[in-house]
C-alpha cells in the first residue's frame, strides 16, 4: 500500500506553540491551479518528526485548517496594496496570468499555496508500517507528504478491522470519495455519543444512514426516534415499511384535521387522499427530495405508513407501549 503520493510535495517552513493544539505549523506547497483545486481544509499530510532514529523514519500526521494561495508580487500584508496604484495594478495583472497559466507545473517563485495544519496526535512508524500515538514533534524544514486515499482510511478506522469486526459504514469523506469511514456496531449502540453540526450540513441524514445501517446488519436491534421537527418519517419511510414501523403521535393536535379524520375513521376511503396529500406536504426532506417523481411515489406509500399510525392521548401510555412492543 502506497502511504503517500509522489506527485506533490511541500515543506514545513514554520512552527509555533498553540494553547489549543499544542502546536500550528506553516507549510508551503508550489502553486499549480490543479494542486489548489485538491488541497482542502481537514486534509491530512505527514513530516518527519523528532522521534526519527536509525531504526526508520516516522511522520507525524498533521491536518490542515487553512488551504490560501498566495501570490508574493502583491506583498504579504494588506497594508502592501496602499503603495503606488500603478505598481499594484500590474502586479495584479500579472498575478491573474501566473493563477491561469500554472495549470499543472509551478515555475513561478512568487505563486506558493500556503497551508496552516494542526497535529493529529498521531505518527506513521515506517519501520513497522504501524498508526501509533506521537512521540514527537514535526521537523521544520522536512518535506511535507499528502497521504493517499488508502492511508487516510486506516487513519480514520484506525484500530477498526472490517474483515473481522461487526461494522457498518457510515459514509465517505466529503473531500475523498475514496475514503470510506467505519463504526463498529456494538460501540454505536452501547456507548453514548453526539452529532453536532450547522442548520444544514447533513445531521438528519447521518442519523438516518446510521439508523438504514444499523437494521440491515440483521441484529435484534429497537430504535427509538424522537422526531420534533418531523424529519425521519420521510428519510426512513423504505425502513418504516420494511420493518413494520410505527409512528407514534401524542394526541390529536399533533396531526392535521384530514389525517386524524383518515386515522379516527379508520381508514376511510373518503378522507384518504387529502390525507395522503397533507401527510406528505408536511413533511420536511432534502432539497434532493422535492422532486415530482419522489413526491408521486410518497404518495404511494403513505397510506402503508399511516395505517402504522398510533395516536396516544396520555405520556404514560408512550412508555407502556413501547416497553410492550
Amino acid at each position: 500500500m502506497e502511504s503517500f503520493r509522489k506527485d506533490v510535495v511541500g515543506r514545513l517552513l514554520w512552527a509555533e506553540p498553540d494553547p489549543n493544539t499544542r502546536f500550528k505549523y506553516t507549510i508551503w506547497f508550489d502553486y499549480t491551479r490543479k494542486l489548489v483545486n485538491e488541497l482542502r481544509e481537514g486534509d491530512l499530510v505527514a513530516v518527519p518528526n523528532f522521534a526519527t532514529d536509525s531504526n526508520g523514519v516516522r511522520y507525524s500526521i498533521l491536518q490542515l485548517v487553512t488551504v490560501m494561495p498566495r501570490h508574493y508580487a502583491l506583498g504579504t500584508d494588506i497594508k502592501d496594496l496602499k503603495s503606488y496604484p500603478g505598481f499594484v495594478m500590474q502586479a495584479a495583472k500579472s498575478a491573474s496570468a501566473d493563477w491561469t497559466e500554472q495549470e499543472t507545473e509551478s515555475y513561478e517563485d512568487t505563486t506558493k499555496i500556503i497551508c496552516e495544519a494542526v497535529p493529529t496526535n498521531l505518527e506513521y512508524d515506517e519501520n513497522n508500517n504501524r498508526i501509533q500515538p506521537e512521540r514527537a514533534m514535526a521537523m521544520v524544514g522536512k518535506d511535507v507528504y499528502i497521504l493517499t486515499s488508502e492511508m487516510t482510511e486506516k487513519i480514520f478506522n484506525r484500530g477498526i478491522n472490517k474483515d473481522v469486526e461487526n461494522v457498518i459504514i457510515v459514509g465517505n469523506l466529503i473531500r475523498d470519495r475514496n475514503v470510506e469511514i467505519y463504526v463498529r456496531v456494538e460501540d454505536l449502540i452501547k456507548t453514548h455519543f453526539g452529532i453536532f453540526g450547522f442548520t444544514g450540513v447533513g445531521k438528519s441524514n447521518l442519523v438516518s444512514t446510521l439508523v438504514s445501517n444499523l437494521l440491515s446488519t440483521g441484529q435484534p436491534i429497537k430504535i427509538i426516534l424522537f422526531d420534533l421537527m418531523d424529519e425521519y418519517t420521510g428519510l426512513l419511510i423504505d425502513q418504516l415499511l420494511k420493518y413494520n414501523g410505527k409512528v407514534i403521535c401524542l394526541g390529536e393536535k399533533t396531526l392535521t384535521e384530514s389525517i386524524f379524520n383518515y386515522l379516527n375513521s379508520n381508514f376511510d376511503k373518503e378522507y384518504e387522499k387529502t390525507a395522503v396529500d397533507e401527510f406528505v406536504d408536511t413533511l420536511l426532506l432534502p432539497k434532493g427530495l422535492k422532486k415530482k417523481d419522489v413526491i408521486e411515489k410518497l404518495k404511494k406509500l403513505a397510506p402503508s405508513i399511516l395505517h402504522n399510525y398510533r395516536i396516544l392521548k396520555k405520556r404514560y401510555q408512550v412508555w407502556k407501549n413501547l416497553l410492550i412492543k
